[in-house]
């Protein structure tokens, strides 16, 4: 279905949202995309989830990791089309890797359980594991795992990664009482609220994604409201919030700074686009009888394709949102 609708800045804007529910069933959630337009991400089958791929009209099902998986979850892909995620088995959480039409098994990264999360344009993967000490943010390639460390806590989580081998996340702090949002550069991890300045007031609690540039999204705390950023070089914006809401969490962005997430608003939770200084409820842009209510953004390419999960009669389905050509995104 294509809707023609009127853009947050008075032009006239055009797009396509596709159902992605109804290739790979109900109760489904997308997580990412890449530049290629293919789309990863998970629906819950009556025998437990199953990573898809989607592209062009067809689904491929990921698969499981041996007899005992039980669930498997696609998080991220490249331009490579090589996918990441994780498999529920009867021995714990295992980091996969698709490519080529086959599903691997990363193994438990020398923890008791590993999570793929995000992966560069090489293949460096990035994720967690979980060991006796608590779960550590760890990198993978070619069978070989370094430990990212943390911020003097317990606990560190990796989640988006560049192919400058920058990776951006969130870790406890020494007291173990709060979380800050990271990057690793270098083989050493920063607390991104080192560089703030003094009198910013933000404390920024969790790093989501990071394009090639380096400009950091994710979401943190101001004046008491949680609240999505944009971070790079120790500046901070603000992406505000949807009209009657309080709170807003990036996910995603790309190339050009365009960013996505969620975020409350005076009727629910609802995904957002933001660009050029404003923050956009994603349902403003879509027909307002199409019966959608879009509630979470996860991903954005570099054409400005939108990819998530709405709510669509009584039911949760993956979306892609797409820009009809000669739109003004």
């Amino acid at each position: 279905m294509v809707l023609a609708l009127v853009a947050f800045d008075g032009r006239s804007e055009t797009y396509q949202l596709t159902d992605l529910g109804a290739w790979v069933g109900t109760n489904s959630y997308a997580q990412g995309i890449n530049n290629q337009s293919q789309v990863v991400g998970y629906w819950n089958a009556p025998a437990g989830a199953h990573a898809f791929l989607y592209q062009a009209g067809t689904v491929t099902d990921l698969g499981l990791l041996g007899m005992t998986a039980t669930n498997s979850y696609a998080l991220s892909i490249n331009n490579q089309g090589q996918v990441v995620g994780f498999c529920e088995t009867t021995n714990g959480s295992r980091a996969f890797l698709y490519q080529d039409g086959s599903i691997t098994n990363l193994g438990a990264w020398e923890g008791w359980d590993s999570f793929a999360y995000g992966i560069s344009g090489d293949g460096h993967i990035i994720g967690y594991v979980d060991t006796p000490m608590g779960a550590r943010a760890s990198l993978y390639y070619n069978g070989n795992v370094v430990g990212l460390g943390t911020l003097g806590g317990t606990n560190s989580m990796a989640f988006g990664v560049n192919d400058a081998l920058q990776v951006v996340g969130a870790s406890l702090t020494a007291s173990n009482a709060t979380a800050h949002a990271f990057l690793w550069q270098n083989g050493s991890m920063l607390d991104l609220n080192q560089f703030l300045p003094f009198n910013s007031n933000w404390e920024l609690v969790e790093a989501r994604g990071i394009n090639q540039s380096g400009q950091i999204v994710g979401w943190g705390q101001i004046n008491d409201q949680e609240r999505a950023f944009l971070y790079k070089s120790g500046n901070v914006a603000d992406l505000g919030l949807l009209s009657g809401g309080t709170n807003s969490y990036a996910f995603g962005m790309n190339n050009s700074n365009s960013i996505v997430g969620t975020a409350s608003s005076g009727s629910g939770t609802h995904a957002f686009l933001w660009q050029n200084g404003f923050i956009n409820d994603l349902n403003n842009l879509i027909n307002p009888g199409s019966g959608w209510e879009l509630r979470e953004a996860w991903g954005i390419n570099d054409s400005g394709q939108i990819v998530g999960w709405g709510v669509i009669n009584g039911q949760a389905h993956a979306f892609l949102k797409v820009k009809v050509k000669g739109s003004v995104l």
